[in-house]
């Protein structure tokens, strides 16, 4: 029982993931501001960053979405170690805002604002990485892939 109690208290304690995960919120931030790319995304995650853009500029609209941090909110990493990986689920509470503006026309077509979001992380570590870079591939993909880095791939949803 006591063994359970020290896994829970373990969970507020900071860890080196949560660095990551925090970076990475502010960068996503920045690419849906001013379109710079995330600075530990990878080739993966960039091309869907890229993707993404160029098909709501096919359409004609601009989308902005912020996650900022909310002040005393939930957060937490749960780490687990199987050689040569580190899997890490780590969420932090945010609220999260979405605008989605008429290029050619400037016009707001949808504003919304969530005040109590959980930014996920799920990060993947491979032993010696130096460089951290995210995506959505899988351990697996890892395996194939002898200088893989460090995966992460995040998912914002609402807690109300």
């Amino acid at each position: 029982m006591s063994e359970k109690i020290e896994e829970i208290r373990d969970l507020n304690k900071p860890k080196p993931q949560d660095a990551l995960r925090d970076s990475f919120m502010n960068e996503i931030t920045r690419f849906y501001d001013d379109g710079t790319q995330p600075e530990h995304a990878s080739a993966d995650m960039r091309y869907y960053l890229q993707t993404h853009e160029k098909r709501l500029n096919d359409m004609g609209v601009k989308l902005q979405r912020r996650y900022t941090v909310t002040p005393d909110g939930v957060k937490a990493t749960r780490s687990r170690y199987r050689p040569p990986y580190t899997t890490s689920l780590s969420f932090k509470e945010c609220e999260s805002s979405t605008q989605i503006t008429n290029v050619s026309t400037q016009k707001i077509l949808k504003k919304h604002k969530k005040s109590a979001s959980i930014f996920y992380a799920n990060i993947l570590e491979r032993d010696g990485s130096r460089t951290p870079s995210m995506n959505a591939r899988t351990a697996a993909t890892a395996r194939r892939l002898p200088s893989f880095p460090t995966a992460v791939r995040c998912a914002v949803r609402d807690s109300r």
